[in-house]
């Protein structure tokens, strides 16, 4: 069976032991200072894996040799080698039992990090030598503070409501005249008024398609293709 048995202190962290497999999920960000360089992060400074006194031996996974040079203890033999004091990011696992059939799937899989924008890593690890093999499927959705829409359509979100409001005023604007002043209407009037009322629930149709996308994260296709038509 998959037991998970309790956690030993070692020098401040904790250690981990299970039977069977585990695959190990973090999610962490990568500070500016470094992610930005050509070298990029020591992600042990990070948090994850560990490297020799001397710096030339860095492991991930704790294994054989990770625990021969002292990098991580055989309690977490199998697991990703993480130091719970220097890693802020958010970690999630999946215990694979050591035989017979098995399905799951990630139960808490939501990510939250509201403190920080810039650049993210996520790491799957199944680190278990002896272990079995494990194949993760899915899909993965990212949002930004901002919400669920892409960058490159984030600005013209804004730009359809701005727009719709101008053009919103200019219906207004006109339809208030062409009242005030009737008895000097002329006929092309009336298509020029028209062509502002098409012109205004297009714009907002596409502006609606966008807001409601960025706030839940599907799109509204009623409103999407109300604004292609018209």
């Amino acid at each position: 069976g998959n037991v998970r048995r309790d956690l030993l202190q070692n020098g401040g962290e904790k250690d981990f032991y299970m039977e069977g497999s585990a695959v190990d999920i973090a999610v962490f960000h990568l500070p500016e200072e470094c992610a930005s360089t050509r070298q990029g992060c020591d992600w042990t400074e990070l948090g994850i894996g560990a490297k020799s006194a001397d710096g030339k031996d860095i492991r991930y996974c704790c294994n054989e040799e990770a625990m021969a040079i002292g990098l991580c203890t055989g309690t977490q033999k199998g697991r990703l080698i993480m130091n719970s004091t220097a890693f802020n990011g958010k970690h999630r696992l999946v215990n694979i039992p050591a035989n017979g059939d098995y399905s799951n799937h990630l139960k808490y899989g939501r990510f939250e990090e509201t403190q920080e924008g810039g650049k993210f890593v996520v790491v799957f690890a199944n680190c278990n030598e002896e272990g079995r093999p494990v194949i993760v499927q899915g899909h993965t959705i990212w949002k930004s503070l901002h919400g669920y829409l892409p960058g490159d359509l984030f600005g013209l979100m804004y730009f359809y409501a701005v727009l719709f409001l101008m053009y919103f005023v200019v219906l207004l604007w006109y339809g208030v005249s062409m009242k005030m002043f009737e008895d000097a209407n002329i006929p092309i009037q009336s298509w020029i008024f028209g062509t502002i009322c098409i012109g205004t629930l297009e714009i907002f149709f596409r502006s609606g398609d966008l807001f409601v996308w960025n706030e839940d994260g599907t799109r509204f296709y009623l409103a999407y293709y109300v604004g292609v038509i018209v």
